[in-house]
């Protein structure tokens, strides 16, 4: 069987494989490789330490600074390097040692692996995809493992069985049928498990007598011997935490199948389609990777626009259209041309600009999606003349090629239909979201780990999670948070219960990890305990300190303010984004530590100063308070979280 084989469906990651060769005193590649070794990342590879020791000579020490090892990844793709032709050579390249896994025990003994970063990136190869499993519950999966024997350099397979753990914790492989056995020239090679299509520990050792049998290292034990290696075994996160799903994640969005088939076949009939649900819901998500991808399926090409995102809403909407219509357009050169097509759909309306759209994308419908389309109510943002032109736009200059789907929160609705402009649009259609019943939520919570390899919940804990979700509205952004983090403390491939008791439960996570935050960056307790012992600082030899703390308390109450506001005409509290420039120095640090603690996101995002509006200047970055459920604490401000 070549490594180039399908085998279970899976490919064997043949890109990955690293030979290595005696190295010392000088480089010999002709005598065969002495072991193997598998890409983890572009550059660095994990092998056995005896493999190393044995390719650069060591007879019991470590390696030197100035080691370096020949090396060679024989199985490299021709696709990867266009100058190489599929039977071309094996690439050659030096690698230096970045962790020694004998040292990490006192007496030398440490594990037997080694970690190397080869010197230059080699075109055509890549890492191996690895899970981190419990060895005890790979009893009875197949493996498969290549190694280059004396007298094999082309390489030879075997394979085999894994069996459970030794007292010692690496896992027993016993040969199958008649098949090669492992021997020297295998170590340090990957063992590949076709039901999981992913490599689950290293070769380190065999033995010669009857039957026979190797042995691997658990990719357990490859990660507690050098720790970076959980976050490249560990599969991308399926959940959003407090981001909304885009079209780009629609393979994770599960559980509003038949709402996305529904709404998707709507939108395709009408010209307008507003979807109304209760904050928390899931409207976004299912706007954009419900409805997006099916309406796309049916030649749709959709552009989706953001208010606040932008300085006018005329102007948001030719950017919007001008990243269809102009894909590669120069950034220098780009809010001019906005500027022009803002003009365009001003004057005459969308039809021109929609067909010329059509026939850049190769498609026969435009889809607009205006994502919180409450946000048009902020008249500090919007004048009427920016409205009037947007509304136009969208509904009486509208061609029958362009659609909109414009999502609405539900306690918008009333402030909307009274508005003048935006009424009339909004009432064309009306499609109300409910809240997940919870056969949905137990897809939203098992389905992207059913899909998985390696990785589960521990029994009843889909159970328990449901149970504490109940039917409270608005629940979905806890729920996300929570698994989110649920995902990031997993142990050995398991959601446990353990990590959700210390999260504190889908109604604490976030409530949690929020005032963590604000105590940690801002220091509002420590503040108030000063001001009640000594509340003038006299005697108090932290008296500078105080003063900085009660002033990170002001900056952070301060930003929290301006990330809140309540348009006329509703008392409902709406969430707006702050420019770079509305924030004093203060304020912008405490902004940094709340984004880096994943509680505000900053974004670059075009500005008035940079849409080809009066006044030039530079784009600037702009706060986006996370939707979410966090309890404030007593000096901040009612309806900030």
């Amino acid at each position: 069987m070549s490594p180039v084989d399908e085998v279970g469906g899976n490919t064997f990651p043949n890109a990955a494989i690293v030979r290595i060769f005696r190295s010392a005193p000088e480089p010999d590649t002709a005598t065969g490789a002495l072991g193997v070794g598998f890409l983890v990342d572009d550059r660095r590879a994990i092998t056995c330490a005896h493999v190393v020791a044995a390719a650069l000579g060591l007879d019991g020490g470590e390696p030197s600074d100035s080691a370096r090892l020949s090396v060679d990844l024989p199985f490299r793709s021709a696709a990867g390097d266009p100058a190489t032709t599929p039977r071309e050579s094996a690439a050659t390249v030096t690698a230096r040692i970045v962790r020694w896994g004998p040292s990490q025990a006192p007496d030398g003994n440490g594990p037997d692996v080694a970690v190397l970063r080869l010197e230059r990136l080699v075109p055509g190869t890549g890492p191996a995809r690895c899970v981190d499993m419990e060895p005890a519950k790979l009893r009875g999966y197949a493996a498969e493992i290549i190694g280059f024997p004396a007298g094999r350099p082309q390489g030879i397979w075997h394979e085999g069985v894994l069996r459970g753990p030794q007292a010692g914790g690496q896992v027993q492989i016993d040969r199958v049928g008649a098949g090669y056995r492992v021997t020297p020239g295998f170590s340090g090679s990957p063992v590949w498990s076709r039901d999981l299509g992913a490599v689950v520990g290293m070769t380190v050792r065999a033995e010669r007598g009857e039957p026979a049998a190797g042995f691997m290292i658990p990719l357990s034990q490859l990660v507690a011997s050098w720790p970076p290696l959980a976050a490249l075994a560990r599969p991308a996160s399926p959940f959003r935490s407090l981001n909304p799903f885009e079209e780009a994640h629609a393979a994770a969005f599960f559980g509003r199948d038949a709402d996305s088939d529904h709404l998707a076949r709507v939108v395709g009939q009408q010209r307008w389609t507003t979807l109304v649900g209760p904050s928390g819901c899931g409207k976004s998500s299912l706007a954009m990777a419900g409805v997006a991808p099916r309406r796309r399926a049916q030649q749709d090409t959709v552009a989706v626009l953001r208010p606040a995102h932008h300085s006018t809403a005329l102007g948001g909407l030719a950017a919007v259209v001008l990243d269809l219509l102009e894909p590669d357009c120069p950034e220098a050169e780009r809010f001019a041309r906005i500027a022009a097509v803002a003009d365009e759909i001003g004057s005459h309306g969308l039809r021109e600009v929609a067909a010329r759209v059509l026939r850049v994308q190769g498609a026969t419908r435009l889809l607009i999606i205006v994502d919180q389309f409450e946000e048009l109510l902020d008249e500090e943002s919007y004048d009427a003349g920016d409205i009037e032109a947007l509304a136009e736009a969208l509904g009486a200059k509208a061609p029958p090629t362009v659609g909109v789907l414009a999502v609405l929160r539900a306690d918008f609705l009333g402030p909307v239909l009274a508005h003048p402009r935006l009424g009339l649009l909004a009432k064309k259609r009306i499609e109300a979201l409910e809240p997940m019943r919870q056969e949905q939520l137990r897809d939203v919570i098992s389905k992207p780990v059913d899909d998985l390899p390696a990785i589960a919940y521990e029994d009843a804990l889909v159970h328990r999670i449901l149970a504490d979700v109940g039917d409270a509205p608005g629940i979905l952004p806890l729920l996300s948070f929570t698994l989110a983090q649920l995902w990031e403390d997993q142990r050995g491939g398991q959601l446990t219960h353990d990590a959700y008791d210390a999260l504190g439960g889908v109604r604490g996570a976030l409530g949690s990890h929020a005032n963590a935050v604000w105590e940690q960056y801002v220091d509002e307790a420590k503040a108030d305990d000063d001001r009640e012992g000594d509340p003038d600082g006299q005697g108090n030899e932290d008296g500078n300190r105080e003063v900085e703390q009660r002033r990170q308390v002001e900056d952070a109450e301060r930003l929290l303010t301006r990330l809140v506001r309540t348009p006329v005409g509703t008392d409902t509290p709406l969430r707006r984004l702050v420019t770079r420039a509305e924030l004093t120095e203060g304020e912008w640090l405490i902004a940094q530590r709340l984004a880096g603690a994943r509680l505000l996101v900053i974004s670059w995002v075009r500005t008035r100063e940079n849409t080809g509006l009066p006044g030039p200047g530079p784009a600037g970055p702009r706060l986006l308070r996370r939707p979410s459920s966090w309890p404030m604490r007593r000096s901040s401000p009612a309806g900030a979280g």
